[in-house]
Order: C-alpha cells, then structure tokens, then sequence
C-alpha cells in the first residue's frame, strides 16, 4: 500500500504555499490525487463545536403554491455550514488563483449537502477510517469533523494511500455503540447504511422530512454521541 509524503514536510514552494495556507484555515487538510489526472482534491475538515455550529440550520415553509409533485413545503438554509465554512473555501480559493493555479468548489456547504463521497475521499487521503456508523473518525476530532472539498491543478502531492481501506477500524473492533444507539430499526449495519433515506440526519432532501403542525423533525446525532 502506498502513503506518499506529507506535502508540509518536502514540497515546491507553490505546494507548500496551498498546503500551509489550508491548514491556516481548516483544522486537517489532505490531497487526493488520481491517476492520469494533472489535478486533486483538496479534503477540508473543521472540528464541529458549539461555537462554530456547523449543523445549524433554519427552515422555510413555502407557500403552498410552491409545492410540487407532493413534496413537504419546506426549504432548508445551512446557515452554519454558510457562515462558518464558506468564507473559509472562498479564501482557499482565491489564494489558488492568484498563485496562477485553477481552483473549483466542489461542495460550497459541504456534508449533508455533497455531491461527492467526502467520507471515502477523507479515507483515501488519509485522514482517518470510517467507523461502523460510516462516519469519519479522526484520530484528534473523533466523528466531529466536518468536510468540504475543492479541486485545483497546484502540484500537490497526495497526503494517504490514495485507496479507499474496507478493513476492520480497530477502534471499532470490539465496539458496536453507535449501531446500538440508531433510533431507526434495520438502518445500521457495521460499516454500512442500509437504506440512507432513513437516517434522521438526512436532511438535505425535504421529502424525507416528518412534517407535522408545521413542526419538522430532522437531524440526528445519536450514533455521533454513543
């Protein structure tokens, strides 16, 4: 299996500059590259706390001339994710382009609300290994670090094995809290989401939501907190 070099400890002053200056504004920082491909994915994590509340959100209700094909009349804005990582990405990538390189937001808010597989990413890149609840765990942040990415062409060197691990997570290996914890019966299996429209904590699709007397119920932390 290869693990290429730490870019912050050998690299060209460009690489240097990118790598150094994510991890002014993130709290991990790691590099996917691929095969044949001149660019990489830069993962982006940020410990979520209380004070920076990255999950928070607020909810529209829509008129209901709005609705369509059924679905519940509401809009999620990701407030947290807006204020708390946004201005960060934006930052990141500006400094790109001015160092001449190509820089892309692939995912402006980041988890929930992706279009890539960031866990997977964050895996190969080496920031950490997916418990049983399929979450991220890092060795310093634990299932609390929230990731983002962007795409540039900067020559920056991979940062993990560049291959996604399906191994046993030796700190799950003798623990099933999180699966115990799932208040949705049949959801959890080890490593494995077996119907992720389930999870309480998907609610960046409105259709999935319970709305009830204008009340949502969304967002779930249980296996986080097990």
């Amino acid at each position: 299996m290869k693990t290429n070099q730490n870019p912050r400890n050998s690299c060209s002053i460009p690489e240097a500059s990118v790598y150094q200056y994510a991890f002014e504004l993130f709290d991990e920082v790691g590099v996917v590259r691929f095969p044949d491909r001149e660019d990489c994915l830069l993962i982006l994590g940020l410990e979520q706390t209380p004070e920076t509340d990255m999950d928070d959100f607020s909810i529209e209700f829509l008129p209901e001339e709005q609705n369509r094909r059924g679905d519940p009349p509401v809009r999620f804005h990701l407030d947290g994710f807006a204020k708390v990582v946004q201005p960060k990405l934006e930052k990141l990538s500006r400094y790109i382009l001015r160092l001449g390189y190509q820089s892309e937001l692939l995912s402006r808010y980041g988890y929930p609300n992706s279009s890539i597989p960031l866990k997977q990413l964050a895996v190969k890149a080496g920031l950490g290994r997916q418990g049983k609840h399929t979450v991220l765990l890092h060795p310093k942040y634990g299932p609390w670090l929230r990731l983002t990415a962007l795409k540039t062409n900067a020559p920056i060197q991979s940062t993990g094995p560049e291959e996604y691990l399906k191994e046993e997570n030796p700190l799950c290996e003798n623990c099933s809290a999180c699966l115990q914890a799932c208040p949705v019966e049949g959801l959890l299996t080890p490593y494995r989401l077996e119907n992720p429209n389930l999870c309480l904590a998907s609610f960046n699709d409105a259709k999935y939501l319970d709305v009830r007397d204008g009340k949502v119920t969304a967002f779930c932390m249980k296996c986080l907190e097990a």
